[in-house]
Protein backbone atom coordinates (compact mmCIF):
# COMPACT_ATOMS: atom_id res chain seq x y z
CA UNK A 1 0.00 0.00 0.00
CA UNK A 2 3.09 2.43 -0.23
CA UNK A 3 2.88 4.53 -2.92
CA UNK A 4 5.98 4.95 -5.14
CA UNK A 5 6.42 8.55 -5.85
CA UNK A 6 8.95 10.45 -4.03
CA UNK A 7 9.42 8.81 -1.11
CA UNK A 8 11.42 11.33 1.25
CA UNK A 9 14.82 11.49 2.33
CA UNK A 10 14.58 11.73 5.80
CA UNK A 11 10.76 10.97 7.30
CA UNK A 12 9.09 11.88 10.51
CA UNK A 13 7.02 8.74 12.20
CA UNK A 14 5.08 9.90 14.83
CA UNK A 15 2.83 7.75 17.13
CA UNK A 16 -0.47 8.82 17.98
CA UNK A 17 -0.94 6.20 21.29
CA UNK A 18 -1.14 8.65 23.90
CA UNK A 19 -3.22 10.91 21.95
CA UNK A 20 -6.05 8.38 20.75
CA UNK A 21 -6.44 7.14 24.17
CA UNK A 22 -6.46 10.91 25.38
CA UNK A 23 -9.40 11.76 22.91
CA UNK A 24 -10.98 8.01 23.81
CA UNK A 25 -11.00 8.84 27.63
CA UNK A 26 -12.62 12.22 27.15
CA UNK A 27 -14.60 12.60 24.00
CA UNK A 28 -15.36 8.74 23.56
CA UNK A 29 -14.35 9.90 19.61
CA UNK A 30 -12.84 6.43 18.42
CA UNK A 31 -12.64 3.76 21.52
CA UNK A 32 -9.95 1.69 19.62
CA UNK A 33 -7.10 0.41 20.97
CA UNK A 34 -3.72 -0.27 20.31
CA UNK A 35 -2.68 2.26 18.72
CA UNK A 36 -2.51 5.17 15.69
CA UNK A 37 0.92 5.32 13.96
CA UNK A 38 1.33 8.45 11.69
CA UNK A 39 3.95 9.00 8.91
CA UNK A 40 4.92 11.89 7.63
CA UNK A 41 6.96 12.77 5.10
CA UNK A 42 9.57 15.60 5.18
CA UNK A 43 11.36 16.29 1.35
CA UNK A 44 14.97 17.82 2.42
CA UNK A 45 15.62 18.10 -1.31
CA UNK A 46 13.23 17.43 -4.26
CA UNK A 47 14.13 14.26 -6.63
CA UNK A 48 11.93 12.33 -8.94
CA UNK A 49 8.79 13.46 -10.19
CA UNK A 50 7.50 16.75 -8.03
CA UNK A 51 4.18 18.65 -9.47
CA UNK A 52 4.95 17.62 -12.92
CA UNK A 53 8.95 19.09 -12.90
CA UNK A 54 11.96 18.45 -11.14
CA UNK A 55 14.05 20.94 -9.25
CA UNK A 56 16.73 20.27 -12.59
CA UNK A 57 13.17 21.84 -14.57
CA UNK A 58 11.89 24.32 -12.66
CA UNK A 59 9.08 26.40 -14.50
CA UNK A 60 9.28 28.93 -16.60
CA UNK A 61 8.04 32.57 -16.80
CA UNK A 62 5.20 31.59 -19.60
CA UNK A 63 2.54 30.39 -16.52
CA UNK A 64 -0.82 29.64 -17.05
CA UNK A 65 -3.38 29.81 -14.35
CA UNK A 66 -6.84 27.64 -14.51
CA UNK A 67 -9.20 28.36 -12.33
CA UNK A 68 -12.58 27.02 -11.30
CA UNK A 69 -14.13 30.11 -9.08
CA UNK A 70 -17.42 31.29 -7.59
CA UNK A 71 -18.84 27.31 -7.43
CA UNK A 72 -18.44 24.33 -5.53
CA UNK A 73 -15.29 22.54 -5.55
CA UNK A 74 -13.07 25.53 -6.64
CA UNK A 75 -10.07 24.99 -7.27
CA UNK A 76 -6.48 26.26 -9.32
CA UNK A 77 -4.40 24.85 -11.34
CA UNK A 78 -0.65 26.11 -12.66
CA UNK A 79 0.72 25.22 -16.49
CA UNK A 80 3.61 26.20 -18.24
CA UNK A 81 3.58 27.27 -21.73
CA UNK A 82 6.40 26.72 -22.75
CA UNK A 83 6.30 23.21 -22.15
CA UNK A 84 2.47 22.12 -21.96
CA UNK A 85 3.19 20.86 -18.53
CA UNK A 86 0.91 20.51 -15.84
CA UNK A 87 2.74 22.32 -12.65
CA UNK A 88 0.43 22.29 -9.62
CA UNK A 89 -3.24 21.60 -8.82
CA UNK A 90 -5.55 22.09 -5.69
CA UNK A 91 -8.72 22.71 -4.50
CA UNK A 92 -9.59 24.89 -2.34
CA UNK A 93 -10.67 22.64 0.43
CA UNK A 94 -7.52 21.78 1.07
CA UNK A 95 -6.80 24.85 2.73
CA UNK A 96 -10.01 26.14 4.70
CA UNK A 97 -10.81 22.47 5.86
CA UNK A 98 -14.46 22.45 4.10
CA UNK A 99 -15.42 20.06 2.31
CA UNK A 100 -16.52 21.31 -1.49
CA UNK A 101 -15.67 24.52 -0.58
CA UNK A 102 -16.54 27.75 -2.78
CA UNK A 103 -16.36 30.92 -3.48
CA UNK A 104 -13.62 33.17 -4.50
CA UNK A 105 -10.41 32.11 -5.01
CA UNK A 106 -7.89 34.54 -4.54
CA UNK A 107 -6.34 32.79 -1.27
CA UNK A 108 -5.70 29.64 -3.06
CA UNK A 109 -4.01 31.32 -6.40
CA UNK A 110 -1.64 32.92 -3.67
CA UNK A 111 -0.96 29.54 -2.14
CA UNK A 112 -0.33 27.86 -5.69
CA UNK A 113 2.40 30.74 -6.75
CA UNK A 114 4.18 30.42 -3.32
CA UNK A 115 4.27 26.36 -3.56
CA UNK A 116 5.97 26.76 -7.20
CA UNK A 117 7.92 29.34 -5.90
CA UNK A 118 5.98 32.19 -8.93
CA UNK A 119 5.19 35.75 -8.43
CA UNK A 120 1.88 37.67 -10.02
CA UNK A 121 4.20 38.87 -12.62
CA UNK A 122 5.05 35.29 -14.11
CA UNK A 123 1.56 34.46 -15.15
CA UNK A 124 0.80 35.72 -18.78
CA UNK A 125 -3.15 34.43 -19.17
CA UNK A 126 -5.52 33.24 -16.40
CA UNK A 127 -8.34 30.46 -17.70
CA UNK A 128 -11.45 30.80 -15.71
CA UNK A 129 -15.17 28.57 -15.82
CA UNK A 130 -17.92 28.81 -13.47
CA UNK A 131 -21.34 27.45 -14.99
CA UNK A 132 -23.78 28.76 -13.02
CA UNK A 133 -22.39 32.40 -14.31
CA UNK A 134 -20.35 33.95 -16.45
CA UNK A 135 -16.98 35.28 -14.31
CA UNK A 136 -16.00 38.68 -16.51
CA UNK A 137 -19.20 40.49 -16.35
CA UNK A 138 -19.97 39.13 -12.73
CA UNK A 139 -16.39 40.41 -11.69
CA UNK A 140 -16.56 43.64 -13.45
CA UNK A 141 -19.53 44.46 -11.10
CA UNK A 142 -17.67 43.16 -8.22
CA UNK A 143 -16.37 46.69 -6.95
CA UNK A 144 -20.02 48.12 -6.39
CA UNK A 145 -21.25 45.43 -5.20
CA UNK A 146 -18.76 45.11 -2.43
CA UNK A 147 -19.40 49.03 -1.87
CA UNK A 148 -22.97 48.23 -1.04
CA UNK A 149 -22.24 44.97 1.67
CA UNK A 150 -23.56 42.67 -1.09
CA UNK A 151 -20.25 40.52 -0.83
CA UNK A 152 -17.24 40.40 1.17
CA UNK A 153 -14.10 42.41 0.49
CA UNK A 154 -12.58 39.31 0.64
CA UNK A 155 -13.63 38.51 -2.91
CA UNK A 156 -11.67 41.40 -4.17
CA UNK A 157 -8.33 40.06 -2.38
CA UNK A 158 -6.70 38.48 -5.32
CA UNK A 159 -2.89 38.45 -6.03
CA UNK A 160 -3.35 38.62 -9.55
CA UNK A 161 -6.83 40.59 -9.82
CA UNK A 162 -6.39 43.21 -12.84
CA UNK A 163 -2.82 42.44 -13.45
CA UNK A 164 -3.26 39.61 -16.07
CA UNK A 165 -5.38 39.07 -19.17
CA UNK A 166 -8.53 36.66 -18.29
CA UNK A 167 -10.72 34.79 -20.61
CA UNK A 168 -13.27 31.96 -20.02
CA UNK A 169 -14.26 28.63 -21.71
CA UNK A 170 -17.58 26.96 -21.18
CA UNK A 171 -18.07 24.36 -19.14
CA UNK A 172 -17.86 21.13 -21.01
CA UNK A 173 -15.38 22.56 -23.12
CA UNK A 174 -13.34 22.41 -19.86
CA UNK A 175 -14.10 18.91 -18.93
CA UNK A 176 -12.95 17.61 -22.08
CA UNK A 177 -9.59 19.60 -22.11
CA UNK A 178 -8.99 17.91 -18.40
CA UNK A 179 -7.88 14.91 -20.23
CA UNK A 180 -7.28 16.06 -23.58
CA UNK A 181 -3.59 16.67 -23.09
CA UNK A 182 -2.89 14.18 -20.49
CA UNK A 183 -4.21 10.87 -21.74
CA UNK A 184 -2.09 8.34 -22.78
CA UNK A 185 -3.31 7.80 -26.33
CA UNK A 186 -3.47 10.13 -29.39
CA UNK A 187 -7.06 9.69 -30.62
CA UNK A 188 -10.45 8.68 -29.37
CA UNK A 189 -13.77 10.05 -27.83
CA UNK A 190 -14.25 12.14 -25.23
CA UNK A 191 -17.83 11.76 -23.17
CA UNK A 192 -18.81 14.56 -20.69
CA UNK A 193 -21.54 13.80 -18.24
CA UNK A 194 -23.03 15.51 -15.13
CA UNK A 195 -25.65 17.33 -13.45
CA UNK A 196 -25.72 20.43 -15.53
CA UNK A 197 -22.89 22.72 -17.55
CA UNK A 198 -23.31 25.87 -19.02
CA UNK A 199 -26.55 27.59 -20.02
CA UNK A 200 -26.89 27.92 -23.69
CA UNK A 201 -27.17 31.43 -23.67
CA UNK A 202 -23.56 31.95 -23.70
CA UNK A 203 -23.22 30.03 -26.74
CA UNK A 204 -25.77 31.98 -28.77
CA UNK A 205 -25.18 35.39 -27.39
CA UNK A 206 -24.84 38.05 -29.66
CA UNK A 207 -22.18 39.44 -26.65
CA UNK A 208 -19.87 36.83 -26.63
CA UNK A 209 -16.25 38.17 -27.73
CA UNK A 210 -13.26 36.51 -27.56
CA UNK A 211 -13.28 36.35 -23.72
CA UNK A 212 -15.11 33.41 -24.13
CA UNK A 213 -14.67 30.17 -26.02
CA UNK A 214 -17.23 27.39 -26.37
CA UNK A 215 -18.40 24.60 -27.95
CA UNK A 216 -19.83 26.44 -31.06
CA UNK A 217 -16.25 27.43 -32.09
CA UNK A 218 -15.44 23.66 -32.92
CA UNK A 219 -16.50 21.82 -36.06
CA UNK A 220 -18.66 19.38 -36.04
CA UNK A 221 -19.37 15.90 -37.80
CA UNK A 222 -21.37 15.62 -40.95
CA UNK A 223 -23.70 12.87 -38.57
CA UNK A 224 -23.44 15.63 -35.31
CA UNK A 225 -26.30 14.87 -33.05
CA UNK A 226 -28.04 17.67 -30.59
CA UNK A 227 -31.28 17.32 -28.77
CA UNK A 228 -33.56 18.87 -28.43
CA UNK A 229 -32.80 19.91 -32.11
CA UNK A 230 -35.77 22.68 -31.80
CA UNK A 231 -35.43 24.63 -28.65
CA UNK A 232 -38.80 25.78 -26.93
CA UNK A 233 -38.44 29.95 -26.91
CA UNK A 234 -38.02 31.29 -23.31
CA UNK A 235 -36.72 28.17 -22.02
CA UNK A 236 -34.09 27.52 -20.52
CA UNK A 237 -31.39 25.19 -21.42
CA UNK A 238 -28.17 23.77 -19.70
CA UNK A 239 -25.14 21.07 -20.84
CA UNK A 240 -26.09 17.65 -20.15
CA UNK A 241 -23.85 15.19 -21.78
CA UNK A 242 -21.30 16.36 -24.67
CA UNK A 243 -19.10 14.25 -26.96
CA UNK A 244 -15.87 14.88 -28.41
CA UNK A 245 -14.23 13.21 -31.22
CA UNK A 246 -10.01 14.20 -30.93
CA UNK A 247 -7.23 13.65 -32.99
CA UNK A 248 -4.32 15.06 -30.70
CA UNK A 249 -5.14 18.10 -29.89
CA UNK A 250 -8.13 18.56 -32.82
CA UNK A 251 -11.60 18.40 -31.29
CA UNK A 252 -14.40 17.85 -33.15
CA UNK A 253 -18.28 17.97 -31.93
CA UNK A 254 -20.08 14.82 -31.94
CA UNK A 255 -22.97 14.66 -29.55
CA UNK A 256 -24.64 17.51 -27.49
CA UNK A 257 -27.71 16.95 -25.09
CA UNK A 258 -29.33 19.78 -23.08
CA UNK A 259 -31.36 20.10 -20.33
CA UNK A 260 -34.03 22.18 -19.93
CA UNK A 261 -34.46 24.26 -16.30
CA UNK A 262 -37.52 22.76 -14.96
CA UNK A 263 -38.19 24.62 -12.15
CA UNK A 264 -37.46 28.60 -11.90
CA UNK A 265 -33.90 29.18 -12.10
CA UNK A 266 -34.38 31.28 -8.66
CA UNK A 267 -35.00 27.91 -6.61
CA UNK A 268 -31.61 27.16 -5.28
CA UNK A 269 -29.17 25.81 -7.46
CA UNK A 270 -31.13 26.66 -10.62
CA UNK A 271 -33.32 23.93 -9.82
CA UNK A 272 -30.78 21.69 -10.99
CA UNK A 273 -32.23 18.36 -9.15
CA UNK A 274 -35.50 18.66 -11.66
CA UNK A 275 -32.65 18.85 -14.66
CA UNK A 276 -33.38 15.67 -16.99
CA UNK A 277 -29.98 14.64 -17.00
CA UNK A 278 -28.58 11.60 -15.56
CA UNK A 279 -26.10 13.26 -12.84
CA UNK A 280 -28.85 15.30 -12.00
CA UNK A 281 -31.22 12.39 -11.30
CA UNK A 282 -28.53 10.75 -9.29
CA UNK A 283 -27.98 13.72 -7.77
CA UNK A 284 -32.19 14.42 -6.93
CA UNK A 285 -31.81 10.69 -5.41
CA UNK A 286 -28.97 11.60 -2.74
CA UNK A 287 -30.89 14.49 -1.88
CA UNK A 288 -33.80 12.19 -0.99
CA UNK A 289 -31.91 9.48 0.99
CA UNK A 290 -29.23 12.20 2.57
CA UNK A 291 -30.52 16.27 2.00
CA UNK A 292 -27.39 16.92 0.25
CA UNK A 293 -27.19 16.48 -3.66
CA UNK A 294 -23.37 16.24 -3.48
CA UNK A 295 -22.74 12.74 -2.00
CA UNK A 296 -23.10 10.69 -4.63
CA UNK A 297 -20.57 8.39 -3.63
CA UNK A 298 -22.91 7.97 -0.40
CA UNK A 299 -25.13 6.44 -2.68
CA UNK A 300 -23.02 5.11 -4.64
CA UNK A 301 -21.84 2.97 -1.73
CA UNK A 302 -25.14 1.90 -0.81
CA UNK A 303 -26.33 0.19 -3.22
CA UNK A 304 -24.27 -3.01 -3.43
CA UNK A 305 -26.06 -3.78 -0.03
CA UNK A 306 -29.59 -3.82 -1.73
CA UNK A 307 -31.28 -7.30 -0.73
CA UNK A 308 -34.61 -8.96 -0.85
CA UNK A 309 -37.93 -7.34 -1.49
CA UNK A 310 -38.70 -3.69 -1.40
CA UNK A 311 -42.81 -3.91 -1.18
CA UNK A 312 -42.37 -4.60 2.74
CA UNK A 313 -40.07 -1.88 3.17
CA UNK A 314 -41.72 1.08 1.48
CA UNK A 315 -45.61 1.00 -0.48
CA UNK A 316 -44.35 4.71 -2.09
CA UNK A 317 -41.41 2.28 -4.03
CA UNK A 318 -42.19 0.85 -7.27
CA UNK A 319 -39.75 -1.40 -8.07
CA UNK A 320 -40.75 -2.45 -11.56
CA UNK A 321 -41.25 1.44 -12.51
CA UNK A 322 -38.35 3.01 -14.09
CA UNK A 323 -36.59 6.43 -13.33
CA UNK A 324 -36.59 7.71 -16.37
CA UNK A 325 -37.43 6.22 -19.96
CA UNK A 326 -35.57 7.00 -23.33
CA UNK A 327 -32.22 6.72 -24.44
CA UNK A 328 -29.44 9.13 -24.42
CA UNK A 329 -28.54 8.22 -28.13
CA UNK A 330 -32.01 9.17 -29.14
CA UNK A 331 -31.93 12.71 -27.14
CA UNK A 332 -35.42 11.87 -25.24
CA UNK A 333 -34.12 11.16 -21.71
CA UNK A 334 -37.74 12.11 -19.58
CA UNK A 335 -37.08 11.73 -15.90
CA UNK A 336 -39.90 10.67 -14.20
CA UNK A 337 -40.38 13.51 -11.53
CA UNK A 338 -44.04 12.10 -10.29
CA UNK A 339 -42.31 8.97 -9.16
CA UNK A 340 -39.23 10.72 -7.33
CA UNK A 341 -42.29 13.57 -5.80
CA UNK A 342 -43.58 10.58 -4.32
CA UNK A 343 -41.25 8.70 -2.94
CA UNK A 344 -41.66 8.69 1.14
CA UNK A 345 -39.15 9.53 3.96
CA UNK A 346 -37.11 12.65 2.66
CA UNK A 347 -33.89 13.31 4.47
CA UNK A 348 -34.71 11.24 7.06
CA UNK A 349 -31.24 9.10 7.48
CA UNK A 350 -30.99 9.47 11.15
CA UNK A 351 -34.48 6.87 11.12
CA UNK A 352 -33.04 3.46 10.72
CA UNK A 353 -36.57 1.89 9.68
CA UNK A 354 -35.65 4.02 6.11
CA UNK A 355 -32.43 2.05 5.62
CA UNK A 356 -33.47 -0.94 4.03
CA UNK A 357 -35.96 1.35 1.19
CA UNK A 358 -33.10 3.83 0.42
CA UNK A 359 -30.62 0.99 -0.16
CA UNK A 360 -33.02 -0.13 -2.48
CA UNK A 361 -33.38 3.44 -3.76
CA UNK A 362 -29.37 3.76 -4.44
CA UNK A 363 -29.31 0.54 -5.92
CA UNK A 364 -32.19 1.12 -8.40
CA UNK A 365 -30.74 4.52 -9.36
CA UNK A 366 -27.06 2.83 -9.69
CA UNK A 367 -28.22 0.41 -11.68
CA UNK A 368 -30.49 2.09 -14.13
CA UNK A 369 -27.91 5.27 -14.77
CA UNK A 370 -25.11 2.64 -15.12
CA UNK A 371 -26.83 0.91 -17.89
CA UNK A 372 -28.10 4.05 -19.86
CA UNK A 373 -23.94 4.75 -19.89
CA UNK A 374 -23.23 1.62 -20.96
CA UNK A 375 -25.79 1.23 -23.58
CA UNK A 376 -24.81 5.30 -25.18
CA UNK A 377 -21.08 4.62 -24.70
CA UNK A 378 -21.24 1.27 -26.81
CA UNK A 379 -23.30 2.83 -29.43
CA UNK A 380 -20.96 5.69 -29.49
CA UNK A 381 -18.03 2.99 -29.98
CA UNK A 382 -19.94 1.48 -33.03
CA UNK A 383 -20.72 4.83 -34.63
CA UNK A 384 -17.93 6.89 -34.74
CA UNK A 385 -15.21 3.41 -34.94
CA UNK A 386 -13.35 5.49 -31.80
CA UNK A 387 -11.33 2.69 -30.04
CA UNK A 388 -10.13 4.75 -26.85
CA UNK A 389 -12.25 6.31 -24.58
CA UNK A 390 -11.88 9.55 -22.05
CA UNK A 391 -14.70 10.05 -19.47
CA UNK A 392 -14.75 13.14 -17.51
CA UNK A 393 -17.32 15.24 -16.09
CA UNK A 394 -19.44 14.37 -12.27
CA UNK A 395 -20.99 10.92 -13.18
CA UNK A 396 -17.60 9.87 -13.83
CA UNK A 397 -16.78 10.20 -10.52
CA UNK A 398 -18.86 6.73 -10.02
CA UNK A 399 -16.36 4.03 -9.46
CA UNK A 400 -18.93 1.30 -10.03
CA UNK A 401 -19.84 2.72 -13.31
CA UNK A 402 -16.20 3.55 -14.31
CA UNK A 403 -15.30 -0.07 -13.87
CA UNK A 404 -18.03 -1.50 -16.07
CA UNK A 405 -17.01 1.10 -18.57
CA UNK A 406 -13.55 -0.63 -18.96
CA UNK A 407 -14.78 -3.80 -18.69
CA UNK A 408 -18.07 -3.83 -20.78
CA UNK A 409 -17.88 -0.82 -22.76
CA UNK A 410 -15.23 -2.57 -25.56
CA UNK A 411 -12.71 0.11 -25.87
CA UNK A 412 -9.47 -0.81 -26.26
CA UNK A 413 -7.95 1.80 -23.56
CA UNK A 414 -10.18 4.08 -21.33
CA UNK A 415 -8.77 7.41 -19.65
CA UNK A 416 -10.57 8.59 -16.89
CA UNK A 417 -8.57 11.14 -14.56
CA UNK A 418 -8.41 11.56 -10.78
CA UNK A 419 -10.30 14.75 -10.61
CA UNK A 420 -13.18 14.19 -12.90
CA UNK A 421 -15.59 16.65 -11.01
CA UNK A 422 -15.60 19.97 -11.30
CA UNK A 423 -12.21 20.31 -9.04
CA UNK A 424 -10.86 19.40 -12.48
CA UNK A 425 -12.05 21.97 -14.17
CA UNK A 426 -9.07 24.19 -13.47
CA UNK A 427 -6.72 21.80 -14.77
CA UNK A 428 -8.67 21.95 -18.63
CA UNK A 429 -8.81 25.83 -17.82
CA UNK A 430 -5.28 25.87 -17.62
CA UNK A 431 -4.56 23.22 -19.84
CA UNK A 432 -6.30 25.11 -22.82
CA UNK A 433 -4.82 27.88 -21.75
CA UNK A 434 -1.22 25.89 -22.08
CA UNK A 435 -1.94 24.97 -25.20
CA UNK A 436 -3.24 28.00 -27.14
CA UNK A 437 -1.33 29.28 -29.51
CA UNK A 438 1.82 27.72 -28.58
CA UNK A 439 3.94 25.96 -30.87
CA UNK A 440 5.87 24.06 -28.59
CA UNK A 441 2.77 22.40 -26.31
CA UNK A 442 1.00 22.11 -29.87
CA UNK A 443 3.99 20.04 -31.50
CA UNK A 444 3.97 17.59 -28.21
CA UNK A 445 1.61 14.52 -28.37
CA UNK A 446 -0.66 14.01 -25.31
CA UNK A 447 -0.11 11.06 -23.30
CA UNK A 448 2.48 12.48 -20.89
CA UNK A 449 2.58 10.43 -17.84
CA UNK A 450 4.75 12.84 -15.65
CA UNK A 451 2.42 15.27 -15.94
CA UNK A 452 -1.44 13.20 -15.84
CA UNK A 453 0.16 12.31 -12.27
CA UNK A 454 -2.58 12.76 -9.32
CA UNK A 455 0.06 14.61 -6.97
CA UNK A 456 -0.06 18.12 -7.91
CA UNK A 457 -0.62 19.90 -4.67
CA UNK A 458 2.36 21.53 -2.27
CA UNK A 459 5.21 19.77 -1.65
CA UNK A 460 5.59 20.68 2.02
CA UNK A 461 9.57 21.18 3.38
CA UNK A 462 10.88 19.55 7.18
CA UNK A 463 10.25 22.93 8.40
CA UNK A 464 6.44 23.14 7.39
CA UNK A 465 6.44 19.47 9.14
CA UNK A 466 8.52 20.25 12.03
CA UNK A 467 6.55 23.32 12.43
CA UNK A 468 2.79 21.23 12.73
CA UNK A 469 4.50 19.09 14.75
CA UNK A 470 4.95 21.69 17.55
CA UNK A 471 1.89 22.74 17.60
CA UNK A 472 0.70 23.04 21.32
CA UNK A 473 -3.04 21.34 20.83
CA UNK A 474 -1.34 18.42 19.46
CA UNK A 475 2.52 18.41 21.01
CA UNK A 476 1.76 16.70 24.05
CA UNK A 477 -0.03 13.93 23.23
CA UNK A 478 2.74 12.72 20.21
CA UNK A 479 5.98 10.86 20.20
CA UNK A 480 8.34 11.55 17.33
CA UNK A 481 11.39 9.19 16.18
CA UNK A 482 13.30 10.63 13.21
CA UNK A 483 14.25 8.11 11.33
CA UNK A 484 17.71 7.41 9.50
CA UNK A 485 16.80 6.28 6.28
CA UNK A 486 13.36 5.14 3.98
CA UNK A 487 14.71 1.00 5.06
CA UNK A 488 13.64 2.06 8.39
CA UNK A 489 10.54 4.02 7.70
CA UNK A 490 9.29 0.92 5.78
CA UNK A 491 10.13 -1.35 8.34
CA UNK A 492 8.31 0.27 11.42
CA UNK A 493 5.42 1.23 8.64
CA UNK A 494 5.03 -2.34 7.87
CA UNK A 495 5.24 -3.58 11.60
CA UNK A 496 2.30 -1.25 12.67
CA UNK A 497 0.22 -2.86 9.98
CA UNK A 498 1.30 -6.00 10.96
CA UNK A 499 0.21 -5.41 14.77
CA UNK A 500 -3.15 -4.37 14.05
CA UNK A 501 -2.39 -0.70 14.02
CA UNK A 502 -4.54 2.13 11.71
CA UNK A 503 -1.36 3.62 10.33
CA UNK A 504 -1.21 7.68 8.59
CA UNK A 505 0.87 7.95 5.64
CA UNK A 506 1.96 11.08 4.34
CA UNK A 507 4.50 12.10 2.01
CA UNK A 508 5.56 13.98 -0.74
CA UNK A 509 2.74 16.13 -2.43
CA UNK A 510 -0.82 16.28 -1.73
CA UNK A 511 -3.27 14.23 -4.81
CA UNK A 512 -5.69 16.20 -6.68
CA UNK A 513 -9.09 14.80 -6.82
CA UNK A 514 -11.10 13.45 -4.21
CA UNK A 515 -8.93 10.18 -3.71
CA UNK A 516 -6.85 9.00 -1.65
CA UNK A 517 -4.34 7.62 -3.82
CA UNK A 518 -0.85 7.23 -1.43
CA UNK A 519 0.09 10.56 -0.18
CA UNK A 520 -2.36 11.06 1.99
CA UNK A 521 -4.13 7.99 3.28
CA UNK A 522 -5.09 5.87 6.12
CA UNK A 523 -3.96 2.22 6.04
CA UNK A 524 -4.76 -1.32 7.63
CA UNK A 525 -4.39 -4.84 7.24
CA UNK A 526 -7.84 -6.22 5.72
CA UNK A 527 -6.65 -9.44 7.20
CA UNK A 528 -6.90 -8.70 10.81
CA UNK A 529 -10.52 -9.05 12.01
CA UNK A 530 -10.30 -6.48 14.53
CA UNK A 531 -9.57 -3.73 11.65
CA UNK A 532 -13.41 -3.88 10.41
CA UNK A 533 -14.45 -2.32 13.80
CA UNK A 534 -11.21 -0.20 13.46
CA UNK A 535 -11.92 0.91 10.20
CA UNK A 536 -15.44 2.07 10.52
CA UNK A 537 -14.62 4.15 13.31
CA UNK A 538 -11.81 5.65 11.77
CA UNK A 539 -14.37 6.20 8.66
CA UNK A 540 -17.24 7.37 10.88
CA UNK A 541 -14.80 9.97 13.03
CA UNK A 542 -11.71 10.82 11.28
CA UNK A 543 -12.94 10.69 7.15
CA UNK A 544 -16.40 11.21 8.82
CA UNK A 545 -18.15 8.45 6.16
CA UNK A 546 -20.35 6.17 7.13
CA UNK A 547 -20.21 2.82 7.19
CA UNK A 548 -21.67 2.09 4.18
CA UNK A 549 -18.18 3.54 2.17
CA UNK A 550 -16.27 1.52 0.33
CA UNK A 551 -12.21 1.34 1.00
CA UNK A 552 -9.86 1.06 -1.62
CA UNK A 553 -7.58 -2.23 -1.84
CA UNK A 554 -4.38 -1.64 -1.88
CA UNK A 555 -1.33 -4.42 -3.91
CA UNK A 556 1.87 -4.18 -5.45
CA UNK A 557 1.89 -3.16 -8.75
CA UNK A 558 3.07 -6.82 -10.11
CA UNK A 559 -0.20 -8.23 -8.36
CA UNK A 560 -2.44 -5.58 -9.57
CA UNK A 561 -3.57 -7.60 -12.89
CA UNK A 562 -4.49 -10.68 -10.48
CA UNK A 563 -6.72 -8.27 -8.16
CA UNK A 564 -7.80 -6.03 -11.05
CA UNK A 565 -7.50 -7.76 -14.27
CA UNK A 566 -6.93 -6.22 -17.55
CA UNK A 567 -7.94 -2.53 -16.89
CA UNK A 568 -5.13 -2.14 -14.35
CA UNK A 569 -2.07 0.03 -15.40
CA UNK A 570 0.52 0.31 -12.66
CA UNK A 571 3.14 2.28 -14.99
CA UNK A 572 5.15 4.32 -13.36
CA UNK A 573 4.40 7.95 -13.40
Amino acid sequence: GVCKHSIPDRTVLVDLYTFVQRIDHEWDMFGFVPSFAFVLGANVRRRKVVCGFSAEEPPGKNIVLGLNEYSHDASVAVADASTGRLLFAASKERITRRKHDAGETGELVAHALESLGLEAEDVKLVVTNNHHFRVLPFEKRLPFAVGIGAYPPSVLQDPIRGKVEKMEISHHLAHAWSVLPLCPFDEGLIVVMDGMGEHIREFTSRKRTGEYVCDYQLPKLDDFMEFPAEKEPFVGYREAESVYLFDKMNLSRVYKRWTAENSPPELYNHGFENMESLGALYSRVSSHIFGDWNTCGKVMGLAPYADGEIADLDSSFDENRELFTGQLITGDIQIDFEALDQLSAVNDWSNEENRGFYIHLAHKVQQEVEDEVLSFLKELRVRTGAKNLCFAGGVALNSTINGAIIREAGFEKVYIPPYPGDDGISVGCAMYGAFRGSEVALSSSSGNSATSSPYLGKLYNELDIQYALEDPEIAPYIVVEEAENEDVILEKAVRALEDGRILGWYQGPSEHGPRALGNRSLLADPRDPANVTRRQRVSIHVAHCQRTRAHARGCPSRNSRGWYGEASDCSES
